[in-house]
């Protein structure tokens, strides 16, 4: 009978222990966000990058487009649980505080992955420097990106939103054409 409860206390020591100090060190699953960028005037900040910070420690970020950012991975530690996260907005190289709708605090994922929590942030971009002719999509470079969003706009494909116009207006004649086409392409060429 003692050798038997030495056996069964020997396997629970080999296998049980182990098991229990691996689910100690496994990292809590990181909270999931999804939501819409809009400027202090309501308008969607075309593109540029979402990031999450808790306790002024980076921990996520995801770039987006139109406005609008989709999976926001903001991984925690038992640190950050019931911490508040805050929220900024890199546009044109310019990062920028921003406000989320409701305060934020940090809760762990679950395996799932459906479980998005959905946050639109709002920012000040007063302070941002002047579009450069051309950059239509605002990522701070004139290019092929840009070239097809004014062939859209053209071809009626989609319409311009925000400081997109201006930007897509190369001549100033109050309408976006195949001429303003051809002057963003020659911006590309001349580099």
């Amino acid at each position: 009978m003692c050798r038997k409860t030495l056996v069964v206390f020997l396997l629970l020591l080999t296998f049980v222990f182990p098991l229990t100090a691996l689910a100690q060190s496994v990292p809590p699953i990181p909270s999931v966000y999804k939501g819409t960028v809009k400027d202090h005037n309501g308008n969607p900040v075309l593109s540029g990058r979402v990031n999450a910070y808790i306790n002024d420690i980076l921990r996520g970020s995801v770039g987006f487009t139109n406005g609008s950012y989709k999976q926001l991975v903001v991984s925690g530690d038992q640190n950050t649980h019931n911490k508040i996260v805050k929220f900024t907005v890199t546009a044109r190289n310019v990062e920028l505080n921003a406000v989320s709708s409701s305060q934020i605090k940090w809760q762990e994922g679950k395996i799932s992955g459906q479980d998005m929590n959905n946050v639109n942030i709002t920012v000040n971009t007063s302070s941002l420097p002047p579009l450069a002719p051309g950059d239509i999509n605002q990522d701070g470079a004139v290019n092929i990106l840009d070239v097809q969003l004014v062939i859209n706009f053209v071809m009626e494909k989609s319409k311009p939103i925000g400081s997109q116009f201006n930007a897509s207006d190369m001549d100033k004649n109050g309408s976006v054409n195949i001429l303003d086409v051809v002057r963003i392409i020659n911006i590309i060429m001349e580099r």
